[in-house]
């Protein structure tokens, strides 16, 4: 068994510097990232007509595109729209049904996902 440890220590050992080599490249890099970002000079301002664009709040917060944003809402309101003509099939009142549409819309998509009373009677009138 004194063997065995031994081989199990020297492994682990080696697996350690390893480690340790791996840490020590990724400090490099973010030490040569860190100057790259420091000595990276801000764009020049040109004076004259400022070309100024108006943010388009689909894309605000967001790297991804405008047509793949507006996809998933219009996934999610036909998800909804679904949803609440179901609960209505089922014998449920509009306002009920609004209120579990956008409870099972809740539980498939996330919570940020949910509409207000008011945008559902909207939304579903």
């Amino acid at each position: 068994k004194g063997l065995e440890y031994q081989l199990q220590i020297t492994a682990l050992q080696k697996k350690i510097k390893k480690l340790e080599k791996e840490l020590g490249k990724r400090e490099k890099t973010i030490e040569q990232l860190n100057l790259k970002l420091k000595s990276d000079k801000p764009a020049k301002v040109k004076k004259g007509k400022s070309k100024k664009r108006t943010p388009n709040p689909l894309f605000r917060g967001s790297t991804k595109r405008v047509g793949v944003t507006q996809r998933k809402a219009w996934q999610r309101h036909g998800y909804l729209r679904d949803r609440y003509e179901f609960h209505l099939t089922n014998s449920q009142d509009k306002a009920v049904a609004r209120t579990l549409a956008d409870q099972d819309l809740r539980a498939r998509y996330g919570e940020d996902a949910g509409y207000t009373e008011l945008e559902l009677e909207q939304i579903l009138s």
